[in-house]
């Protein structure tokens, strides 16, 4: 029950709430994301690696993972963030 219990509050911490119980193939690119991210932080790793989050998704979804990664530097997580857009870079996650 307690990792059923830390889906949810991912899913939510993500955005999905409201979409837990749909198939993933529905999701759009930035869902993909967002899940990916939610799933890389189930088990609540010390360092967490994100290569390119942010590829190929729309505008809104991108700040929102962007959004979501500086959520994760405030709670002192230690993230390892690859990129190849050069704006994506230590500016846009302070």
């Amino acid at each position: 029950m307690e990792l059923e219990n830390r889906v949810e509050q991912l899913l939510h911490f993500v955005g999905l709430q409201d979409r837990g119980n749909d198939l993933v193939a529905y999701y759009s690119g930035g869902m993909k994301r967002r899940l990916n991210l939610a799933a890389a932080l189930v088990h609540e790793p010390e360092l967490i690696l994100l290569d390119e989050p942010t590829s190929g998704v729309d505008p809104e979804s991108h700040e929102d993972i962007l959004q979501l990664v500086r959520s994760l530097r405030d709670e002192g997580k230690s993230i390892l963030y690859t990129m190849h857009y050069m704006e994506e870079g230590p500016r846009s996650v302070r």
